[in-house]
């Protein structure tokens, strides 16, 4: 008797595990697909808006927003901290958790106060940034054609562990 009780809750439990297996399939993922990558701002768009800068009289230099890599569910960025940290990295560059509201990715910061951040809005196939009047247009690009600064996004990196204390 106990036997098939047994039997018939593994059945119950295997056929509700399936059964949400295949209703998830049928979902979109949190985030849209197309995002996985590496992105950078063209140093032609930079070129430009300084260009423009100058023939107007106005004393700005513009410099373009970081590159950055987005996996699911992680970022990959870099931070200049202004004080010692305990996991501090050698390039600078982290993996920080990741999540969407709508079209927008947040990172988590590792600094206790200061929680989800924008780091961009995905958009017809590329993420922007808007920055007062001006829109950055990221681009997709191959690792083989990442400019040197940017580089170490390409290194291989372990989430980092929140569960660290990060100061000294």
């Amino acid at each position: 008797m106990k036997r098939g009780r047994l039997a018939l809750l593994c059945l119950v439990v295997f056929v509700a595990v399936g059964a949400y297996f295949v209703h998830r399939a049928g979902q979109q993922p949190p985030w849209p697909v197309d995002s996985v990558g590496l992105w950078t701002v063209a140093k032609s768009q930079v070129q430009e808006l300084n260009a423009r800068a100058e023939a107007e009289g106005r004393p700005v230099i513009y410099r373009a927003p970081d590159p950055f890599g987005v996996d699911v569910g992680t970022v990959t960025i870099q931070i200049f901290f202004t004080f010692p940290m305990v996991l501090q990295s050698d390039d600078n560059y982290y993996r920080l958790k990741a999540k969407w509201v709508g079209r927008d990715l947040y990172w988590f910061s590792p600094v206790d106060d200061q929680g989800w951040r924008k780091l961009a809005t995905f958009q017809a196939g590329r993420f922007i940034l808007k920055e007062g009047d001006i829109v950055w247009r990221y681009e997709r690009t191959a690792p083989d054609q990442l400019p040197g600064y940017a580089r170490p996004l390409l290194k291989k990196r372990q989430p980092l562990d929140y569960s660290i204390d990060m100061y000294w």
